[in-house]
């Protein structure tokens, strides 16, 4: 058989279609990402947050996934930087991997890995959709196990919140959360989320008192230590002001009170970090005894925490005194039993009242004079104190007392 020059240029044009159709197919099912911009092409749509499920009687169950006992990890732009980081926690265990490539194959991709903190440390991570319904993965360590303990791992992006368990028990498994009855959930909680003008009024009563605090938050029971304001009205605790810290971290988080019901609290938690930012909720029931449990959540709706504490009290009896006029309020703490204690009337009249007599002056235009209790022992007491005028701060005031000497404790002291 003979080919004209026609025939062969046909024959060769056919040819040439085939194989760029053929390399335009193997371009679409396999991709592979270098550069940052690549990179956020690839994952486009790929889930962002991950939380380990553990194989329960041949099912995959979500157990508490925000205790800090279940691995998780997040991938993020590291935008300042223009890379890809996956972040791997479990419990306070916290490291970064630079995402040096990925590679999309149909339904899987492979994510190559550097530790940031040691670059000599590498690592292949491949994810293969396991159920699209129930945004289920299965995650494989291919080379070694720096970032996952066991080789096979099933994760959910799923961003709802499990109060309980879940269960998944085929991929196709359609059960929702085992929740409890009457169980207020997180989105009716951001459904009536308060801003700072829905606060409840300051009692008008002249006198609260401070109460220490101790419990802890999460299956693994993170110890935390607090301080509230309380004042106690017809057997009922409204909560006035107070912060907690976790006894291995140490940062303050400071808590205001939202809407409450009867025996019911609501508080609102800013970091000493982030003032004016939102971090969490704590929701729960406190009782005559001054026992204060519940759940506490994330103010993105991601996470949920059990917790529980309860008044373990203070060496001393330290109220929180409150005085309104139509244009300002100031409230400011005092020992009761001062005629008994020399240091104690120094602390309530040379110091605190003093203070305030000379703020008065200072800054006339004030509406409001606040304080807050940092810490106490029986030794020290710790407060910060500030003047305010349309929540423009004019003044701030950092009193360390110590109780035994009955004198102002100030930085230069520990030198001495």
């Amino acid at each position: 058989m003979t080919y004209t020059s026609t025939s062969l240029k046909s024959i060769f044009l056919v040819l040439l279609s085939s194989l760029i159709l053929f390399l335009g197919t193997a371009c679409t099912n396999h991709e592979t990402a270098i550069n940052n911009d690549e990179i956020i092409q690839l994952l486009q749509g790929f889930g962002r947050e991950w939380h380990q499920l553990q194989w329960k009687e041949e099912q995959l169950v979500l157990i508490q996934p925000y205790e800090g006992v279940n691995a998780q990890f997040t991938i993020f732009e590291d935008f300042k930087n223009e890379q890809w980081i996956i972040e791997s926690k479990k419990g306070f265990s916290h490291t970064s991997w630079l995402i040096s490539s990925v590679e999309k194959k149909e339904n899987q991709y492979i994510f190559k890995l550097i530790n940031q903190e040691k670059p000599s440390q590498k690592t292949t991570l491949s994810y293969d959709v396991y159920s699209l319904q129930r945004k289920i993965g299965q995650w494989t360590e291919i080379d070694n196990n720096f970032f996952f303990e066991y080789k096979e791992n099933f994760f959910t992006q799923k961003s709802s919140i499990w109060l309980f368990e879940e269960v998944f028990s085929t991929p196709s498994d359609e059960n929702l959360a085992i929740e409890a009855e009457n169980t207020e959930s997180i989105d009716e909680i951001n459904s009536t989320k308060d801003t700072l003008e829905e606060i409840i009024p300051t009692q008008q009563e002249s006198k609260a008192q401070w109460f220490r605090f101790t419990g802890g938050v999460g299956q693994a029971y993170y110890p935390i230590t607090a301080f509230f304001c309380i004042n106690e009205q017809s057997q009922r605790l409204h909560f006035v002001k107070g912060r907690y810290y976790y006894d291995k971290v140490w940062v303050d988080l400071k808590l205001i009170p939202l809407k409450e019901s009867e025996n019911t609290w609501k508080l609102q938690e800013f970091s000493s970090l982030t003032p004016k930012q939102t971090t969490g909720y704590f929701l729960g029931e406190v009782d005559e005894k001054h026992r204060f449990s519940g759940y506490w959540h994330s103010a993105d709706g991601q996470k949920t925490l059990a917790f529980d504490m309860t008044e373990k009290g203070l060496p001393y009896t330290l109220e929180d005194f409150q005085e309104k006029t139509p244009t300002n309020s100031i409230s400011y703490p005092q020992f009761p039993n001062e005629a008994d204690n020399p240091a104690i009337r120094r602390f309530n009249t040379d110091i605190i009242k003093t203070k305030i007599r000379n703020w008065k002056r200072d800054f006339p235009e004030f509406d409001k004079i606040d304080y807050e209790l940092l810490s106490a022992n029986q030794n020290l007491i710790n407060l910060v104190f500030r003047v305010k005028k349309q929540n423009t701060i004019l003044a701030i005031y950092c009193l360390n007392f110590d109780l035994e000497e009955g004198k102002e404790v100030k930085l230069r002291h520990i030198f001495d």
